[in-house]
């Protein structure tokens, strides 16, 4: 039998990035943040992990490998590595319409990982006068002698969390559709 290679189709695309700006004249960032921009940077952490656990979940199931075997090949490896693996996996075992579910779902990981990167990185303070938190970020590319910043008001976290939200739920989905999906409906336990 011969392998019939599907036509390319359009891959989603990544949204872009928000434009960094210096900070206006007047403004300064102080030290702190209150208890509900914590509480939020919590949520972010967590849902984010319960992300990369459905990623490693995506995997060992397109793959076939046991949780024990999987956890030896994904422990350690971030969300970027995961992402690329299931780029390649992905189109090898899932087809239309759940593929392009998959790939989006990707595509939305990946669009996230700087926002998650910076939320649990960064070092965290209050832009004054207008109370609104902002991380800073040694890590995140910038001129010689500037330091980036990036702001995350309440609004933008509960979005981010969101947008995480969205991302599990549609691997899920997928999961469930799939043939050896561990899950019956909804991941239970310590991964869940």
């Amino acid at each position: 039998m011969a392998n019939v290679v599907p036509p390319k189709r359009p891959k989603p695309k990544r949204p872009e990035k928000m434009q960094k700006v210096p900070l206006p004249d007047g403004q300064t960032v102080v030290p702190g943040i209150d208890a509900i921009q914590e509480g939020l940077i919590g949520r972010v952490v967590v849902e984010w992990s319960r992300l990369e656990g459905m990623l490693d979940d995506m995997i060992w199931t397109l793959t076939g490998l046991s949780f024990e075997d999987g956890r030896v090949l994904t422990a350690r490896t971030d969300a970027k590595s995961k992402i690329a693996m299931l780029q390649v996996l992905a189109p090898r075992y899932l087809t239309d319409p759940i593929l392009a579910k998959v790939e989006e779902a990707l595509v939305l990981t990946d669009s996230l990982r700087d926002d998650r990167n910076f939320i649990m990185h960064g070092s965290w303070g209050t832009i004054v006068p207008m109370n609104e938190a902002t991380a800073v970020s040694l890590r995140a590319a910038s001129a010689p002698g500037e330091i980036t910043s990036e702001s995350f008001s309440k609004g933008r976290m509960l979005e981010i969390i969101d947008r995480i939200n969205q991302a599990k739920m549609t691997l899920l989905e997928a999961l469930n559709a799939h043939p050896t999906s561990p899950y019956i409906s909804e991941p239970q336990g310590p991964r869940g």
